[in-house]
């Protein structure tokens, strides 16, 4: 077993303020991967296999069913992708949690096993929470491949 360290640092000085702050997570981890991969120009690119689902094989290209930890960061400098996390229910029913990452951002995710709900409503707290089912990125530009990278830890 070996400990991940996640540190979030915000730094910024504005109208003669400094604010922000460090966080830092510690956790055990057996496993990490880290890749990165091109998403063609205005097409889907699904990564991840995190939950039992009946369409498996589809995702099968990054396979982790006990994640902790998932970041995904756009490497390009001048494009923007969608990431979307996306649960799949025991009837196979998805729900998504999406986010626009601009040049050099990147979403994290804690937690893949139980950890997700998305909801097309106000939060209901009393709503178990979903498993990961996958990752699915969108590569908005016209002409250009945007390359991604995922990093990856689990128990």
């Amino acid at each position: 077993m070996s400990t991940l360290t996640v540190t979030v640092t915000e730094a910024v000085v504005l109208n003669g303020n400094q604010m922000g702050g460090s966080n830092m997570a510690s956790l055990d981890v057996s496993n990490a991967t880290q890749i990165v991969k091109s998403c063609p120009p205005q097409a889907e690119t699904v990564l991840g296999n995190y939950a039992a689902t009946v369409n498996a094989t589809a995702y099968a290209n990054f396979d982790f069913d006990n994640s902790i930890y998932t970041r995904i960061t756009n490497l390009s400098t001048t494009d923007y992708i969608e990431a979307a996390f996306v649960s799949l229910d025991d009837k196979e029913v998805a729900d998504s949690c999406r986010f626009l990452l601009l040049p050099n951002q990147s979403a994290i995710m804690y937690n893949a096993k139980g950890g997700k709900l998305g909801e097309c409503s106000v939060p209901n707290f009393a709503r178990s929470m979903t498993n990961l089912a996958y990752i699915t990125i969108f590569n908005r530009s016209e002409e250009n491949a945007v390359n991604i990278e995922v990093f990856n830890a689990s128990k």
